[in-house]
């Protein structure tokens, strides 16, 4: 694609639209800019782009086609308008793509995104690679697209906001970490979820690689759709001796010979096709999914060419993602842990599912149509013994609640509130507050970074007072 002298329109002023624009207009072209919120052009770094040439759309310019940031959904009414009237549409994500001469690796699936993105690339830097974290984890795509180079790797959070507008992005190796119900707000269906999800594979051949979680339904069925090399990964001990023949399972084609194709954990080591890499006892991060997510790791890093001593020395140093489980500060026996990434039913249950004392839950923030029956099924059934309930979908989760039996817990007016609280109910005999909202951040904050910065000061100021 030609870049300079075109027009280009960028839809949504945010992280990845403001590098979206600094990138073409590297590039010599022209740049219009839009946002739904005319409060975005007062930031400075949108002012950074009108003086350098960029300018504000007006409604009148012509445009050769719009940049979409991830924020803005591909049903918009304007976009909806630019596609009536023969108008290009172009996603964040796939312009950097265009740009970038350095190999893909790029993450999926509903939880574990920002985990395995981020184990990827440290244990990558182990191996003697030059990798760098970018996309949904916080750097735009295109904010390093022309920087990279052919030895380095890329290593993409991959969005379904950001699947939405892929029409040629190939990633050379692509790991979907499982797939539960999540963003239906914007999605309308489980089905469209779903496909958007699998979008990741549409372009990819048989030179590239598909890591796949081979537990997960909905997942494995996408071995059936893509033209990839298939690698597994599973949590389930597919080696009953010391090696497991197959002898007629279920499904053939997960195995390579006699060894199952990809990475397995057999109750005490991460194995890959019949040879152990790591006891899991040797990993920084704890709980069966981060067993999971350094198994899709080891398979990505095989593809990618790596040792397996070389990855057993990467997954031994690397310490876990921020806002993921973070433990972040103890005191009076009472342990904090930062959930705040946790936006999402599933992700929550997860959280709960690793917490082995006494525990309250922070919950809430903006829904999402999600369905909180299951994850009140598990708090009653689980070491929590209250629920603290704040933001704007409280109405909603108070109500999920009482519907399903569940009445320990308490409704806090803000974050702050919540911690208080907290404190107060294990005061005496300790254990752990969580914060694991299980919902989206934006009806208060930006992200959910500065949910869990939030949550961090609180704690903090709740000690020092």
């Amino acid at each position: 694609m030609q870049y300079k002298n075109k027009v280009f329109l960028v839809y949504g002023l945010a992280k990845s639209g403001i590098a979206a624009a600094k990138l073409l207009l590297s590039l010599k072209a022209s740049v219009i800019l839009h946002d739904r919120d005319e409060g975005v052009y007062k930031k400075q770094e949108v002012i950074a782009l009108l003086e350098c040439g960029a300018q504000i759309y007006d409604g009148t310019q012509g445009f050769y086609a719009a940049v979409v940031s991830p924020g803005v959904p591909i049903d918009d009414d304007f976009l909806v308008n630019v596609k009536r009237g023969g108008g290009k549409i172009i996603g964040e994500l796939e312009l950097g793509s265009l740009l970038l001469s350095a190999p893909i690796i790029a993450v999926t699936g509903t939880n574990g995104k920002t985990t395995v993105t981020t184990m990827l690339t440290h244990v990558l830097k182990s191996c003697g690679e030059s990798a760098f974290s970018l996309g949904n984890v916080g750097t735009p795509i295109t904010e390093k697209a022309t920087a990279l180079k052919p030895t380095d790797f890329a290593v993409v959070e991959a969005s379904s906001f950001q699947l939405e507008t892929i029409k040629a992005f190939c990633p050379h190796i692509a790991v979907i970490t499982n797939i539960t119900q999540d963003h239906l707000d914007r999605h309308y269906s489980m089905e469209n979820y779903v496909f958007l999800k699998g979008q990741i594979l549409k372009n990819m051949t048989s030179s590239e690689f598909a890591v796949l979680n081979y537990d997960d339904k909905t997942v494995r069925a996408f071995a059936e759709k893509t033209n990839a090399k298939v690698i597994w990964f599973s949590f389930k001990d597919w080696a009953l001796s010391e090696y497991q023949a197959f002898n007629g399972g279920s499904d053939g084609k997960c195995f390579d010979g006699a060894y199952f194709d990809g990475a397995y954990f057999d109750g005490q080591f991460l194995c890959f096709r019949g040879e152990r890499v790591i006891e899991a006892n040797a990993l920084n991060v704890y709980g069966r999914h981060n067993i999971e997510n350094a198994l899709a790791v080891i398979s990505a890093c095989w593809a990618a060419g790596e040792s397996l001593e070389s990855i057993k020395q990467g997954l031994e140093t690397f310490r876990g993602a921020n806002h993921r489980l973070e433990r972040v500060f103890e005191c009076d026996n009472v342990t904090y842990y930062n959930d705040s990434k946790a936006t999402n039913v599933g992700a929550s249950i997860t959280a709960v599912d690793c917490m082995d004392k006494n525990t309250v839950i922070i919950l809430g923030g903006e829904t999402k149509s999600q369905d909180f029956k299951p994850l009140f099924d598990k708090l009653k059934n689980s070491n929590v013994t209250l629920a603290i309930i704040v933001g704007s979908g409280k109405g909603e989760l108070i109500k999920c609640a009482v519907d399903n039996d569940y009445f320990s817990f308490y409704v806090a007016r803000d974050l702050s509130d919540a911690v208080r609280l907290a404190k107060s109910h294990l005061s005496g005999g300790g254990g752990n507050v969580l914060l694991s909202p299980a919902c989206s951040s934006l009806d208060q904050y930006k992200n959910y970074e500065e949910r869990g910065q939030a949550f961090i000061d609180a704690v903090k100021a709740l000690y020092e007072a």
